[in-house]
């Protein structure tokens, strides 16, 4: 079973995860499927592969054993402490294998966040770690990283204040961030966006989605899943698409510069045509004997 995949800049090769065993592999693949090897020793799981922009690097979240568990305790006590995501590289030949953030880091890159994030020029790659709240009755925080390849330093990018909102809720492409704050807001049932721009440590611009954002005047109404913004491959638009239980999702597109907030909805998907009912496997109906007709001599 395949999870992820990611086509090269120059469109000859996948990269790929896929079920070995119970972990998760990286593999690559012709882009016609032939030739399929596994990247790494078996027991390294990975997740989310990259291709860097000249196609030499493949970036991927390495998986450590404990980061799949939970990470709060009861309710009102302090989370336990995990282990996070690995960021490592590795060239398409299998060589060059680089671990550029360790799991047992002090600030952990979370399972649930959003794939790395390469710069423009292939020298770094940006990723969030997550700052586990106090209790589960707190929204996590984040902060953004930009990582050198060359395993040099890594620099926090929003400063000394982090980015108010959990890191699986975010999008990233170079230069621009996108990220939902409050987006369990039990005052008003509406998230906020927080639209950031490079360098990340300026105050972010807030986005208040309008009201009837989550399916009309039913603010309390059942969403098919917390929706994840996606900005433009040029930065200048975020993209949110929002499907509530029963009615019809609405795209919202909102300019990364300000501006009015389109809205869009979203087609349903066309009905299932009925099943014909199966045979009965009973005894068949008989049919009623039909009268000749009689000729006249």
């Amino acid at each position: 079973e395949t999870i992820s995949a990611a086509v090269s800049p120059d469109g000859k090769w996948i990269a790929f995860v896929s079920f070995t065993g119970t972990d998760p592999a990286l593999w690559i693949a012709a882009a016609d499927g032939t030739g399929a090897r596994e990247l790494l020793k078996p027991g390294r799981p990975a997740l989310r592969p990259v291709w860097s922009p000249d196609g030499k690097w493949i970036a991927f979240h390495g998986v450590s054993e404990s980061s799949t568990k939970p990470v709060l305790a009861e309710e009102g006590e302090k989370p336990a402490e995990k282990n996070g995501n690995s960021l490592e590289v590795i060239a398409p030949d299998g060589t060059g294998h680089r671990v550029l953030w360790k799991p047992d880091a002090a600030e952990k890159i979370s399972p649930m966040g959003p794939e790395p994030v390469w710069s423009a020029d292939g020298k770094a790659l940006y990723a969030f770690t997550d700052i586990a709240p106090k209790t589960n009755q707190d929204t996590p925080f984040c902060d953004l990283w930009q990582v050198p390849t060359d395993g040099s330093t890594a620099t926090k990018l929003n400063g000394a204040s982090p980015l108010q909102g959990p890191s699986m809720f975010a999008s990233l492409v170079p230069g621009h961030l996108a990220l939902f704050i409050d987006p369990e807001n039990k005052a008003t049932k509406i998230p906020r966006l927080a639209l950031l721009t490079a360098p990340f440590s300026a105050a972010a611009r807030v986005m208040n989605l309008p009201a009837g954002f989550l399916g009309g005047d039913n603010q309390n109404q059942e969403v098919e899943g917390m929706p994840v913004p996606a900005i433009s491959p040029n930065g200048q638009h975020v993209a949110i698409a929002f499907v509530p239980k029963g009615a019809i999702g609405h795209l919202l597109l909102q300019p990364t510069g300000g501006g009015a907030v389109q809205r869009y909805p979203i087609p349903a998907p066309p009905a299932t045509p009925a099943k014909k009912p199966a045979p009965s496997k009973g005894k068949p109906a008989t049919k009623k004997p039909t009268a000749k007709p009689v000729r006249k001599r």
